[in-house]
């Protein structure tokens, strides 16, 4: 994600051409992929962490 970022800095293609838009488009499908593995996981931990039973 960050080299996507990064490119875009560094190489400042044409705004609204091709590359640019298949940059932007991969920066937010991996922001996309990152946010639901993250709130995946702790909604696992979550459902888990409900089921212990620290004192009985």
């Amino acid at each position: 994600m960050a080299d996507g970022i990064m490119w875009l800095i560094i190489k400042k293609p044409r705004r609204f051409s091709i590359n640019w838009f298949i940059n932007w488009a991969a920066i937010y499908i991996g922001v996309c992929i990152m946010l639901a593995s993250t709130i995946g996981g702790l909604r696992n931990i979550i459902a888990d962490a409900s089921s212990y039973s620290f004192y009985t």
